[in-house]
């Protein structure tokens, strides 16, 4: 059985339940019964070999029982020889079941817990102990293609939420002695497994010392998923942007491990956090190291741009329109004064109200039904649109600047939840102070994001502190940036020696 995947400490355990295996097999089938015995899905399957009684118990739910009944009782069943009454254990796994996914278990809480996990525990008449047998069957998603990571080029494989199956995919790619995997466990009642993934020459040890003590004080029953545990690695709450990242590509996380990060696997989630995560690297993807450098640096500076456009846009509309209209060409707010006149509403307050509608809209489309939530959009963006702009609740030049705005937020789809709570803050600093309240916005918006610092790291590096070589792959791509020996390391810039 692999250690790290499935073995839990004792030392881990929150409580001691049950202490050691007692001896024989009755009386630990009857902790077991008392634990489990209303489920349905719970077995015990009494055997007698050559005198001797052996008790399998396990849960037919997450468990391949006829492989049970193939690997472990019928070359049991069918040995020739005689099976000796003591070290009875040793010798079946050494003699008799060729499993290499077994092990001997002492203690009855870890017993329980591998039970839970899918395996099999079988007990044995007069001894004090409990073989294991690693013949799961836990329920998983097939390996798709990301929903949320859509690329051009690259590998159409995601993360499916299956710890082993996403441990497995990222083997594949690292094949490396320097790759290492180490597990944990969160949440008192769900008992979640999570595995942290680096590349040991890349990383430092303090990085490392510091997010697996961040993980050890969680104190929580049940984890849902990773992204929860994003809150817990993210010590500047009060900030809309965060250092801690997420992909559902193992190629992306290979990249970024390979950096010197580390990722954190949860079972149960495709999604896979990354730390440290820099404010750059939300603007960077896949497919810029898959294209010509000339066009993914183009690429870059439009993600960029299309982040001020979608923050700023219709604050500075408002703006302009409500207190610096000599900012206007004279044909332009000539048409402008004409459509507003129309409307019963402030700019200001008619700029809020499209843009909370069209939230409403987004928010209906992603809830409901794929069948239907395609046309709730579409209803949502033409229909109320046209109808709004026909009744004079808003004017056609508002309506145009929320449709570019909403296209330029879907761009960078990592910073969408900033986006829209900066793009409200932004429209009534705009409206009630004019491009000076959009001024001092930014102001404080640039204090906040450069006062970010974690894991020893400054949010905006390697823009500040200024890393020259780290500099080329940040606003611009260049063929330098796949070969390069630098790579990024926490608190320093570490010189990798090619091998």
């Amino acid at each position: 059985m692999n250690k790290n995947d499935y073995m839990i400490s004792i030392d881990d355990l929150k409580t001691v339940r049950h202490g050691a295996v007692r001896r024989g097999t009755d009386e630990n089938v009857k902790v077991l019964s008392d634990e489990f015995g209303s489920s349905p899905d719970f077995i015990v399957r009494n055997v007698y070999v050559q005198g001797k009684k052996y008790a399998l118990v396990y849960f037919d739910s997450i468990c391949e029982s006829k492989q049970a009944a193939e690997t472990v009782l019928k070359p049991i069943f069918n040995y020739k020889g005689e099976i000796p009454e003591k070290n009875t254990a040793d010798f079946i796994l050494s003699q008799v079941v060729v499993n290499t996914d077994s092990k001997i278990q002492q203690n009855l809480d870890e017993v329980i817990r591998l039970i839970l996990l899918g395996n099999v525990a079988m007990f044995i008449d007069t001894e004090k102990i409990c073989l294991i047998f690693g013949i799961q069957k836990i329920p998983q998603r097939a390996i798709e293609q990301p929903d949320t990571e859509v690329q051009e080029f690259g590998s159409k494989e995601g993360f499916n939420g299956n710890l082993r199956t996403n441990i497995a995919l990222l083997r594949k790619r690292m094949t490396t002695i320097d790759f290492k995997i180490e597990t944990l466990t969160i949440g008192k009642t769900s008992n979640t497994r999570i595995a942290l993934c680096y590349v040991n020459q890349k990383v430092e040890k303090s990085l490392v010392d510091e997010v697996k003590n961040r993980l050890n004080a969680i104190e929580i029953d049940v984890l849902l998923d990773s992204l929860c545990l994003s809150y817990y690695l993210d010590k500047k709450q009060k900030s809309l942007f965060t250092m801690v990242g997420k992909t559902e590509r193992p190629d992306v996380l290979c990249g970024k491990i390979n950096e010197g990060k580390i990722g954190i696997i949860v079972d149960g989630s495709p999604f896979v956090l990354i730390v440290p995560y820099n404010f750059i690297e939300n603007f960077q993807v896949l497919d810029d190291y898959l294209n010509r450098p000339a066009f993914s640096s183009f690429l870059r500076i439009l993600r960029i741009l299309c982040f001020i456009l979608s923050t700023t846009l219709p604050a500075l509309y408002v703006a302009i329109g409500l207190f610096h209209h000599e900012l206007f060409p004279d044909y332009m707010l000539f048409n402008i004064v004409i459509s507003e006149s129309n409307t019963m509403f402030p700019l200001m307050t008619e700029a809020l109200i499209i843009i909370f509608i069209y939230e409403i809209v987004r928010e209906a489309g992603l809830r409901m039904p794929k069948s239907i939530g395609q046309a709730v959009s579409l209803v949502g963006a033409i229909v109320i649109g046209e109808a709004a702009v026909s009744a004079g609740l808003i004017g056609a030049p508002m309506l145009i600047i929320v449709a570019i705005t909403a296209i330029c937020s879907f761009v960078v789809t990592e910073l969408y939840q900033t986006v829209s709570i900066l793009r409200f803050s932004f429209i009534i600093l705009g409206g009630t102070m004019g491009l000076y309240g959009i001024t001092i916005g930014l102001g404080a918006l640039i204090m906040n994001i450069f006062s970010i610092e974690q894991y020893g790291v400054a949010y905006l590096s390697p823009l500040i502190p200024y890393n020259k070589t780290l500099f080329r792959d940040t606003f611009l791509r260049t063929q330098k940036a796949l070969t390069s020996k630098y790579l990024f390391t926490v608190g320093k810039q570490k010189k990798v020696k090619k091998r």
